[in-house]
């Protein structure tokens, strides 16, 4: 049987390797817990993100259409007559407008 003062030093030992030990999974658990908090704020980041480029893309595809549109008109007479027509309703004289509506109104 070791002496008294030996069985305490290697029992305080013990108790230190212990403490350190539950102190290392502490923070490697802490450290883990802060992960996933960063992991989450980037996957609703990156959510956010992929949103906002598909609005973008949205929003060039109407502008590039536009861009179409105002060349056309103006650059040719016929596309702005065809635009009057339809946006108007208007007609050459002689001619005469048919409206079709359709069978749900």
């Amino acid at each position: 049987m070791p002496p008294e003062g030996e069985f305490s030093m290697s029992r305080a030992r013990l108790l230190l390797r212990a403490a350190t030990i539950l102190a290392v999974v502490m923070l490697a658990l802490a450290a883990g817990y802060g992960t996933m908090e960063v992991l989450e704020e980037h996957s609703k980041a990156h959510g956010h993100y992929a949103e906002t480029a598909a609005e973008l893309e949205r929003i060039n595809d109407r502008l590039r259409q536009s861009e179409q549109r105002l060349q056309r008109l103006t650059s040719s007479l016929e596309a702005v007559e065809l635009e009057a027509r339809h946006q108007f309703r208007m007609i050459k004289p002689g001619e005469t407008l048919v409206l079709v509506r359709p069978d749900d109104e």
